[in-house]
C-alpha cells in the first residue's frame, strides 16, 4: 500500500479535518480529493434548502389525483420456490432416476462382486463342463477335440473377456432403455 492508498483511506474514515494533510500538500492527486472532500463537507454543513411555499400541498393532490385513478392492482403472484432451485447441480443430479438407478446398480455390483464373480465362475465350468462331456453320444465326436481346450486357463479367460464385453456393450442400451422408463409420459 503507497501513501497515497493510505491518505485516501485516512481521508474516508476521518474526514477532511482528521486526515494527515503533510502528503496532501506533496501530491496534487491527494489535494485534489482533499479539496472535493472539503468542499462537500462545507455544503453539507450549510442550512438546509426549504420546499417553496404550497410544494408539498401541490405533490400530495397529485399523487391522490393518480392513485384515485389508478386500477385496481392485483397482488403479485409468488410462485412456491421449487426444491430444484435450491438445492446444489450436485444434489439435484444425483437425485434424478437415471443416476440414482445408475448408482444403485453400481453398488449393488460393488456389494455383491465377489458373488457375482463366483456364480460366473460356476457358469464358466459348467459349460465347460458341457463341452467336454457332451450332451449326447452324436455329438461326442465334435467336442472330443475342445476336451483339453476346455479345461484350460486360456478358454476360462478368453470367456471371460467375451462375457465382460458382452456386458458392457449391453450396458448402453440397457442404461438408454431405463431412460425411457423414468421419463414421464405426454398424453
Amino acid at each position: 500500500m503507497n501513501a497515497c492508498d493510505r491518505f485516501l483511506m485516512e481521508l474516508d474514515a476521518l474526514g477532511p479535518d482528521g486526515a494527515d494533510v503533510a502528503h496532501a500538500a506533496t501530491c496534487p492527486g491527494c489535494a485534489r480529493a482533499l479539496a472535493a472532500a472539503r468542499a462537500i463537507d462545507a455544503q453539507l454543513a450549510g442550512t438546509p434548502a426549504t420546499a417553496p411555499i404550497g410544494f408539498t400541498d401541490r405533490v400530495l393532490a397529485r399523487v391522490r389525483a393518480e392513485t384515485a385513478t389508478a386500477p385496481a392492482r392485483t397482488p403479485p403472484v409468488v410462485m412456491p420456490v421449487a426444491l430444484r432451485d435450491v438445492l446444489p447441480e450436485w444434489v439435484r443430479l444425483a437425485a434424478e432416476p437415471r443416476v440414482a438407478g445408475a448408482l444403485m446398480v453400481a453398488a449393488l455390483v460393488m456389494a455383491y462382486a465377489p458373488r457375482m464373480l463366483a456364480l460366473g465362475r460356476e457358469g464358466l465350468f459348467a459349460v465347460a463342463a458341457w463341452l467336454t462331456g457332451g450332451v449326447a453320444n452324436s455329438i461326442a465326436p465334435v467336442t472330443r477335440p475342445f476336451t483339453t481346450l476346455a479345461t484350460s486357463e486360456h478358454l476360462r479367460l478368453a470367456l471371460a473377456c467375451a462375457t465382460l464385453t458382452m456386458l458392457m456393450l449391453i450396458a448402453v442400451p440397457l442404461y438408454r432403455w431405463s431412460e425411457r422408463l423414468a421419463r414421464p409420459r405426454r398424453h
